[in-house]
């Protein structure tokens, strides 16, 4: 069978492996989310209570009440962002990382043609990119275990390399979360573990949306400040403010960037730890009197076993007689030690 295939069926086992345990886990979260309290049914309940107060207190019907709620619904929603510069900056971002949000959509059918354009373009460029920056620091972690285990520890050949890298950069995403999330915390209204929530949803790509770094923008209720706020706001900033502001979103957005690339190096040096441990597993599985004595170092004894090849045929053609089967066998003798 070919090896592409093999690799492709055994993937997508693993995949349906995980898919059936999948479903048992979710019976965790129904467990941990479920409440006896049906939120639907509480509003519909709420909403009765609404309308039995103002129709006693001001007669009213009830096609009155149903629009008089939809207005006041309308009014107290949260907004839709205005589609600014920096609004729509958010928005290709959120297309091109795969992460959505999901707050910022385009509402006109050109838009949403854009959109997929932007998408198909983007997405596999910026895929890449991150999978190929992801696969250097993976490298170089990889490189300093080495090195370390070599020169420090006087190991002459390390073992486990690809494990120990993938345990060091899942430490390093954890930081990185941890630390973001102690940033946002002055800047928001969440709590350490609601910044980690959001952080790990983000630079995974999974952007579920129910936090986002948007500050809301609903009027809850009306007091003095809502009816003479707006009469007293500017529509544009100084050149400072304008400034300010380019700066951040570039930072914010290399910042963001580093972060998809430490967790897309977490996911390489994860995979490559698990193709580590399918090969020495699948050398385990092979019987002892096979000839292979060690599948996973073969490729690098075949060069060696060709050049002693090259050396027999050379001795033969100046004349010296050399019986092949038995140098080949003391070879293998030596291989196998």
């Amino acid at each position: 069978m070919d090896p592409l295939i093999k690799k492709a069926i055994f993937r997508a086992l693993g995949f349906l492996l995980w898919a059936s345990l999948s479903a048992w886990l979710a019976w965790l979260f129904v467990l941990v989310e479920y409440t006896e309290e049906n939120d639907s049914e509480a509003k519909r309940q709420l909403l009765l209570a609404v309308y039995a107060s103002m129709s006693t207190k001001y007669n009213m019907s009830i096609e009155e009440f149903n629009n008089y709620s939809s207005m006041v619904y309308e009014a107290m929603s949260e907004p839709k962002p205005q589609w600014n510069y920096h609004a729509s900056l958010d928005f290709v971002l959120q297309a091109i990382t795969t992460i959505g949000y999901g707050y910022i959509t385009p509402q006109t059918q050109i838009g949403r043609m854009l959109c997929i354009f932007v998408s198909l373009t983007g997405i596999p460029i910026t895929m890449l990119a991150l999978k190929s920056i992801g696969e250097v620091i993976a490298y170089c972690v990889n490189a300093f275990v080495t090195k370390f285990e070599k020169k420090i520890l006087k190991r002459a050949d390390p073992k486990q390399v690809e494990t120990k890298s993938a345990s060091i950069l899942f430490m390093l995403m954890v930081v990185v979360i941890v630390i973001n999330s102690l940033f946002m915390m002055p800047l928001t209204e969440w709590g350490l573990l609601e910044g980690i929530y959001f952080w790990f949803i983000t630079l995974t790509t999974i952007g579920f949306g129910d936090y986002v770094p948007y500050k809301s923008q609903g009027i809850k209720e009306i007091t003095a400040s809502n009816l003479s706020g707006f009469q007293n706001q500017t529509k544009t900033g100084n050149a400072g403010e304008v400034t300010a502001f380019i700066f951040s979103e570039i930072f914010f957005t290399l910042y963001l960037i580093f972060g998809l690339c430490v967790v897309s190096s977490v996911l390489n040096a994860i995979m490559a730890a698990l193709e580590k441990q399918k090969c020495c597993l699948r050398c385990r599985c092979i019987p002892r009197k096979t000839k292979a004595q060690d599948v996973c170092s073969e490729e690098s004894n075949t060069q060696e076993r060709r050049e002693t090849n090259i050396t027999i045929l050379s001795l033969e053609s100046f004349g010296f007689r050399t019986d092949n089967a038995a140098a080949l066998e003391k070879i293998e003798e030596g291989y196998s030690k």
